[in-house]
């Protein structure tokens, strides 16, 4: 049995340049999601951390208070 491969020899390689150029596109849009999450990810944590500092100065203060009175 033929295959278009073996009949056109050209063909093949330029199924295989475009199978190689779409996986290269895919693995870049890919990264660039990924990236694009963990960005948001990044900043959805700093704004927790801040908030946790926050209430971590405010209790330390109002023990310092009661310390010292």
């Amino acid at each position: 049995m033929h295959t278009a491969g073996a009949r056109e020899p050209g063909l093949s390689a330029v199924n295989e340049t475009v199978w190689k150029r779409a996986s290269v596109f895919s693995a870049r849009h890919s990264l660039g999601t990924t990236l694009k999450d963990n960005e948001s990810r990044l900043e959805h944590s700093a704004f927790h951390l801040r908030e946790s500092v926050g209430r971590a100065q405010y209790v330390g203060e109002h023990l310092l208070n009661a310390i010292t009175g």
